[in-house]
């Protein structure tokens, strides 16, 4: 039997994706570059699995699938994929998870760092012709004892942690979901939001998007931030009400920014965050290297192969669904 595989877009050298398809799943993968509904749903309408990237998958898409059995985000957060109307449909929903833990924790520290010792002022003085650290890193500070929120505990907030401690970092963690005790096995301490962006001097986001973390940092909450502190985001731009981090950022009631993500990618760039000299950026870009690549690739495509052999995915998001799957 013949099956058609559709991947509706990237942002990524698809080849690899491609070949890792047909290697494990023995099929080959239709590549779009596609975002608006109608086009979805054409492409869409008579594929067996369905593969996505930043495309907007709604239930309308997804009820125009005449025989989809899987559909699965190429990456971790799926805000952008009605899982309930995929469920509703009987097809499994899927993310791919664990693939980039180490890279994006690594970004995060790097991060936190470069905006402690004043990395990319110091660059940009080496760069102009001067010569002055004082003028450059006028504010930098040791990080050995200060204290270090990790916002969202799971395998990166974790892996962020293993890091932290070799820096001499003590560390507080909120998530509502993560024990005290697995908490504590980390070196880290649970508590509230509220007091963890109070107490802490870096705060560093790991959590998904959802309807309940849209701007959980709003204006409010940066208030609460001593104004000596340092943000950083690697998860999703949405976390952070951004037009509120940009004032405090512009009225010094927190010292430094580093984003990774943005709500709207790429951002504005004549809007005022992208100008000011403290915040850092790069370009959704804590994901990757090659080897966290060949992973989602790789197990994108074997998740593929089970959902057409009619077995259950890795990564399930709607293990529900498994009462009611599309039968064809």
């Amino acid at each position: 039997m013949s099956y058609k595989v559709v991947l509706t877009d990237h942002v990524f050298p698809e080849e690899s994706l491609v070949s890792q398809v047909r290697i494990h799943a023995g099929v080959d993968l239709e590549v779009h570059h596609i975002h608006d509904e109608g086009s979805l749903i054409e492409i869409t309408r008579g594929a067996d699995a369905v593969l996505v990237e930043t495309a907007h998958i709604t239930r309308r898409v997804i009820d125009n699938m005449a025989k989809c059995r899987l559909i699965s985000r190429h990456g971790v957060g799926y805000d952008t994929l009605d899982v309930d109307a995929a469920t509703d449909a009987g097809i499994m929903a899927c993310n791919v998870t664990d693939y980039c833990t180490s890279e994006v924790a690594d970004h995060a520290i790097t991060m936190l760092l470069a905006l402690a010792r004043s990395l990319f002022a110091a660059d940009r003085e080496v760069r102009s012709g001067g010569w002055d650290v004082f003028t450059a890193c006028g504010k930098n500070r040791r990080i050995d004892g200060q204290t270090l929120g990790i916002v969202g505990f799971g395998k990166i907030g974790q892996a962020l942690a293993r890091r932290a401690t070799g820096f001499g970092l003590n560390l507080l963690g909120y998530d509502p979901y993560v024990p005290a005790d697995v908490m504590q096995a980390w070196g880290a301490k649970k508590v509230e939001l509220d007091e963890l962006l109070k107490l802490s001097d870096l705060v560093s986001l790991h959590l998904p998007l959802s309807a309940g973390t849209r701007h959980l940092i709003s204006g409010e909450r940066l208030a609460l931030m001593k104004p000596t502190a340092f943000l950083v985001n690697t998860s999703r731009g949405g976390l952070i009400d951004l037009a509120a981090l940009t004032v405090a950022l512009q009225e010094g009631r927190l010292a430094g920014a580093g984003l990774d993500v943005f709500e709207k990618e790429p951002p504005d760039q004549d809007g005022p965050l992208l100008k000011l000299p403290n915040v850092i950026t790069s370009p959704h870009a804590g994901f990757y290297s090659e080897g966290s690549l060949l992973d989602l690739h790789t197990r994108q495509a074997k998740q593929v192969a089970a959902a057409l052999a009619g077995n259950r995915p890795d990564n399930l998001l709607n293990p529900a669904v498994l009462e009611h799957l599309r039968r064809l």
